[in-house]
C-alpha cells in the first residue's frame, strides 16, 4: 500500500519494508569492521543484530554508530554460541548522525563471528 501521513503527535508501529535492510559479514579479527554502510542523509537504526560464534574461542562484540566512535553495546559471544537482541523497528537503536557507518569490533581474533545486522534506513 501506499505511505500515508501521520500526524506530528503520532508514532508509526512498523516501518515499509522499502526502508528496511538487513547485511551480514564474518568478523574474524580485532580490528573494526564496518557491519553497515553510511548512506548520505541517512540515519541507520539498527533494530535486530545476531552474532554467531563460529569458533572454539568466546569474545565480545563492541557495537559503535561511528568508526572509531563511542561504544553503543557490548555483548559476550560465547563458543559455538548465537547471541544478539530483537526490537520493533521503530525501537531500534538509533545512530547519532546520517552518513555513518555501524561498526563492530571483536575483543579477541578468533576463527569468526557472523553478524546478521537488521537496520531501518531512514532520513529523520
Amino acid at each position: 500500500s501506499a505511505p500515508v501521513a501521520i500526524a506530528s503527535d503520532q508514532t508509526p508501529t512498523t516501518f515499509a519494508r522499502t526502508v528496511k535492510f538487513q547485511n551480514v559479514v564474518t568478523i574474524a579479527t580485532n580490528a573494526e569492521t564496518v557491519v553497515t554502510t553510511a548512506s548520505a542523509g541517512a540515519f541507520h537504526d539498527i533494530y535486530g543484530l545476531i552474532l554467531a560464534n563460529t569458533s572454539a574461542t568466546a569474545s565480545t562484540f563492541l557495537l559503535k554508530d561511528v568508526t572509531a566512535g563511542t561504544t553503543k553495546a557490548e555483548f559476550l559471544v560465547p563458543a559455538g554460541d548465537t547471541r544478539g537482541f530483537m526490537l520493533p523497528s521503530v525501537d531500534g537503536i538509533p545512530s547519532a548522525a546520517t552518513n555513518t557507518n555501524w561498526t563492530g569490533t571483536l575483543g579477541t581474533s578468533i576463527s569468526g563471528v557472523v553478524v546478521t545486522v537488521l537496520y531501518v534506513s531512514k532520513t529523520s
